[in-house]
């Protein structure tokens, strides 16, 4: 299996685990991804995501040979049908990332290329090494983009910068990726999943403050404010009654007395 799902203290680690390739994306990666970001969300056990990659990259994008293929199938009319729709289901992967109720953590151990960057920026933090690399990469081919890059990077980093990363291609240190804002942290390597972990546990801590937050931010991108304000109104007093919250706002006042 090129993708791996472990969950521990209540916490699901999905693995690009394909190293030899570093990663990179077919058809049949996309859909065990798929099929794992599935599980996770439908789990209400499950109070966070880490997606990360082994070896020396998160994902070097989509592999050079699917890439050929897809380029014959699109000449023809019948085939272009089929390849959109076959595009546009292994799509539905970023749609999962930002609807799930659970905090979404991208662990970038290395080079990060391609549509792979549209996977990290649907996540809802980002943490990187120091040593990962990020290259838009699809102009470099003569590509569009694709898994919603566009949007999901200009949202994560602001129109501007979107447009001089994918129109002039080029390998963006975590340095940059961190001044841009698209990454959080930048950490050593050897820590870089216990980091992930460690901003995990206020999601198993606080679920249901979790989910409302994340809701109130999906509203914050396209609802008017007076709308965004009674959806948080409501959300507000419903996170009051969590036996999460209640506990700790009792623990807190009791300290202060």
């Amino acid at each position: 299996m090129p993708v791996n799902l472990e969950i521990v203290d209540d916490v699901a680690i999905v693995t690009l685990d394909d190293p030899e390739s570093l990663n990179a994306l077919d058809d049949r990666m996309t859909a065990d991804t798929v099929m794992a970001l599935e599980k996770v969300a439908a789990d209400e056990s499950v109070r966070a995501l880490v997606l990360t990659g082994t070896g020396r990259a998160f994902s070097v994008g989509g592999k050079l040979p699917m890439l050929a293929e897809m380029t014959e199938e699109a000449t023809g009319t019948d085939g272009r049908a089929v390849l959109e729709a076959r595009m546009r289901s292994n799509a539905r992967l970023v749609e999962i990332l930002r609807s799930m109720p659970q905090m979404s953590i991208a662990a970038i151990n290395g080079a990060c290329v391609g549509a792979a960057i549209g996977w990290i920026s649907a996540c809802d933090l980002r943490v990187a090494t120091s040593n990962a690399k990020f290259n838009t990469a699809f102009l470099s081919l003569g590509l569009s983009s694709d898994f919603g890059t566009t949007k999901l990077l200009a949202d994560a980093v602001g129109q501007s910068t979107a447009a001089d990363w994918l129109l002039r291609p080029r390998p963006v240190s975590a340095q940059e990726a961190f001044a841009s804002g698209l990454v959080n942290e930048v950490v050593d390597t050897g820590i870089l999943l216990q980091t992930a972990l460690d901003w995990a546990r206020i999601a198993v801590n606080f679920p249901t403050g979790v989910a409302a937050l994340k809701s109130n931010l999906q509203d914050a991108s396209k609802l008017p404010l007076g709308e965004c304000l009674e959806r948080e109104t409501e959300r507000f007093a419903h996170s009051l009654t969590a036996p999460e919250t209640t506990a700790q706002i009792r623990n807190l006042s009791l300290r202060r007395e």
